[in-house]
Formats: C-alpha cells, structure tokens, sequence
C-alpha cells in the first residue's frame, strides 16, 4: 500500500472506529469478525506512527480533530494514539496541543479522553488547563 494523505488515513481511521462504536449495535456479542473492513489498515498505520512517526501521527490526529465531532471516534483516536505520543514525547506534544486548540477545538475532547496516570504533575497541570479544570 502506498502512504496515504494524513487527510485519508484520518477517514479510514474514523470509518473504522465507527464500526466499533457500541451505539451502532456492533459489539453485542463481543465478535469482532464482523467488523473487518476495508478501513482496517488504519489503525495499525496510525498506532505505529504514533510510535515511530509521532509527528506525522499528531497530524492525522488534528485531521481527525477537524473531521469529526463524534465523542466516540475523538475517545478512540485519544485512548491509544495521542496518548502515546503524549507519553513519549510530553515536553513537544503538549505546547503544541495548547496552541492548536483553538484552531482545532475538538482537541479538548480529545485531551478529556487522555488517560496518563504517571505524567509528571506539571505535564497534568497543563493537561487539566486544556480539559478545562479549575487549579486549586
């Protein structure tokens, strides 16, 4: 497969997650055979930037962001991807989600969704100022 746009790999990633959103009815039973598709590679592809490309990664992130108002997908594209970036790489990551929420403002839902017990606390204080709590 050739590399795809950061735009594409964000569509087949939220098409995908999609399929896997409890409310659609598709997990009741568990299985998850039914749910191969065509948008499949995304996760993998996204996973391992996320790892090995987090640059590239974060930008497809924003394009889901940008793409998609669903609480769901946005959970799913935090709970994995982002928070491995984030884990990986807090001091450049975390900048960079404060400037970009207000061109992308779904980050906040984004960054609501993170779940990063063993940052330090001034990385979780910043986190805390984007989901949008109080500091006491």
């Amino acid at each position: 497969m050739t590399d795809p746009s950061d735009n594409d790999l964000a569509k087949s990633w939220i098409e995908f997650v999609r399929r896997l959103d409890p409310e659609n009815g598709n997990l009741d039973d568990g299985s998850y055979a039914e749910l191969e598709g065509p948008a499949d590679w995304a996760v993998d592809r996204l996973l391992g930037y996320s790892l090995e490309a987090p640059e590239r990664a974060y930008c497809v992130i924003l394009n889901i962001a940008a793409l998609s108002n669903d609480e769901w997908t946005l959970a799913s594209a935090a709970a994995g991807p982002l928070e491995t970036i984030i884990r990986n790489n807090p001091l450049e990551f975390i900048p960079r989600l404060t400037q970009d929420v207000s061109s992308y403002p779904n980050i906040r839902i984004l960054v609501r969704n993170l779940w990063l017990p063993d940052l330090p606390a001034d990385i979780q204080r910043e986190l805390d100022h984007l989901r949008g709590k109080r500091q006491s």
